[in-house]
């Protein structure tokens, strides 16, 4: 898959809600119930990440 133009950055926006785009980079803060929950909700995003040969950074924090 080719990089996004910024247009089309901004087109996707408009019908993808909870992403916003910072310093250039796409992201979205999702907020889960506890650390354990998070875990596995960044284990299965890393699941689908692997299987598309994406990789995005992650960070988890309190």
């Amino acid at each position: 898959m080719d990089k996004l133009t910024s247009q089309q950055v901004t087109a996707e926006l408009g019908t993808t809600p909870g992403w916003d785009v910072a310093d250039g980079q796409l992201t979205r803060t999702v907020t889960r119930k506890d650390f354990r929950d998070a875990l596995l909700y960044v284990n299965a995003i890393g699941y689908l990440a692997e299987q598309a040969n994406h990789h995005p950074d992650i960070a988890i924090t309190s």
